[in-house]
């Protein structure tokens, strides 16, 4: 009777230590990881930063424009200059990082956006870009529609771009932009 060789398996065994490189690159891919977060935590600072200051501007432009804080000179004057320093402090109070963040949530693979032109005053959008096909243009108006942020999507314009060989379709897109309070 003869006996069954070895499989030469041992269940047994010891697992090999990690390698050399893949210690390594756990080493880089933490340091990396630290890199971020202190940049993220910087990007939060400067953003409090400048949302305090901007609160500060618009506060002293309202009692400016009130007539509650006294002015040397000649008042009527000091009016437009005090009008532009309120708009440009209202354009810095809107929150465009919602905004950007809403419109990159609805972007896809299938759609590149070319151009952003709000209109903060009328409380407008105009998106240009470009779409693979009709039916991806399509399902990206859809997605603008349901993200909150825009309303009256439409369409203002399409073309073919025939001298791309992937002919994909040139748009233009109005929406009105619900800013948050």
């Amino acid at each position: 009777m003869s006996r069954p060789s070895a499989l030469g398996h041992d269940f047994v065994a010891r697992k090999p230590r990690g390698s050399a490189a893949g210690w390594l690159c756990l080493l880089l891919g933490l340091a990396l990881a630290g890199g971020v977060a202190l940049d993220w935590t910087a990007a939060r600072d400067d953003a409090a930063r400048w949302s305090a200051k901007a609160e500060h501007w618009q506060a002293m432009a309202k009692r400016a424009g009130h007539g509650s804080v006294a002015v040397s000179g000649d008042a009527a004057s000091l009016r437009p200059q005090i009008e532009a320093a309120a708009k440009a402090v209202d354009r810095l109070a809107i929150p465009w990082g919602e905004l950007y963040r809403s419109l990159e949530s609805t972007v896809d693979d299938s759609v590149s956006l070319l151009a952003i032109l709000p209109n903060v005053e009328k409380g407008e959008l105009r998106i240009a870009g470009e779409a693979k096909d009709f039916p991806a243009l399509r399902a990206y108006l859809q997605r603008l529609g349901d993200s909150g942020s825009l309303s009256e999507v439409r369409l203002l314009g399409q073309e073919i771009k025939q001298n791309d060989p992937q002919h994909p379709i040139a748009f233009t897109i109005a929406a009105a932009w619900r800013k948050a309070t």
